[in-house]
């Protein structure tokens, strides 16, 4: 995450860049809108992440149904930060309008004022937004957390998650990085799950723990402290859990955990339904 200093610094130099260019925050709608033929040419560029996105969500977005009343936007932008999908999550309260959230929408300063995919861009990593920090009015109930899909260290687009008037979760930033991770050419096919791993037994109690507080981004040392065991017997437990799951790190043991439905986004994160 960004250190907060500069965070201000460069949300007001966005704000400045917003009245130097005359966008009005009362605008209706957002500025800059591709064309169904350009809108059409850069999915196609992109056809992989979004097969990947809607792959990811289809399977697993139910695991984070009950976490906010007023549901969530899932959005996927090209290298440039046009709308290449989007995917809503189902919530119990009223919707929010999708004007500013439909393909081909342009989330530049220039179209929509200050958002957390300019700072996302600017500073190549994961970015929190509060409502208070957007220019534009349209979004000032907008909650938002945008990361980078890095491959090979260059950005190939960006994921954001959008609430609107309750706060962006834990659970929902962490069900984030996972997919932004799974989105990753580089890493590892999600369907090339060995038929092995599907066939054995369940994580026993205690690997399920160990495996839990991997995904909280506790070190070794820290879950040997956390479970009061030795750091040998934290090693011996993640070797079980990689076997069982035919994975080679951490994340990728998590993914396949939930994927396998061997854990929940739920148990993950201590949610509530």
């Amino acid at each position: 995450m960004v250190y907060e200093q500069y965070f201000y610094e460069a949300m007001f130099q966005s704000w400045e860049k917003c009245i130097n260019i005359g966008i009005s925050k009362e605008i209706e709608k957002p500025l800059i809108k591709l064309t169904k033929n350009d809108l059409a040419v850069r999915q196609e560029k992109n056809n992989n992440l979004i097969l990947k996105f809607n792959d990811f969500l289809d399977k697993h977005i139910d695991a984070i149904k009950n976490v906010n009343n007023g549901g969530y936007y899932f959005i996927l932008f090209d290298e440039d930060g046009y709308i290449l999908d989007t995917i809503k999550s189902q919530g119990k309260g009223k919707r929010m309008s999708n004007s500013f959230i439909s393909p081909g929408i342009s989330f530049d300063e220039s179209s929509i004022g200050t958002n957390a995919l300019v700072f996302a861009k600017k500073f190549k990593s994961a970015i929190c937004m509060l409502p208070s920090f957007h220019y534009c009015n349209k979004l000032k109930d907008w909650y938002e957390y945008c990361v980078p899909i890095k491959i090979n260290e260059l950005e190939k687009g960006y994921i954001s998650v959008v609430s609107e008037k309750y706060p962006v979760t834990k659970a929902v930033v962490g069900f984030v990085d996972l997919l932004q991770t799974n989105m990753l050419d580089e890493y590892f096919n999600v369907s090339d799950i060995s038929i092995d791993a599907k066939q054995n037994k369940h994580l026993t109690e205690r690997q399920y723990v160990v495996l839990k507080l991997i995904a909280e981004g506790l070190s070794d040392e820290s879950i040997s402290h956390e479970l009061k065991i030795s750091l040998s017997t934290v090693k011996y437990h993640n070797q079980s859990i990689f076997k069982h799951l035919n994975a080679t790190s951490r994340v990728e043991a998590v993914i396949k955990a939930l994927i396998l439905k061997e854990i929940s986004i739920a148990d993950l994160y201590n949610i509530i339904a």
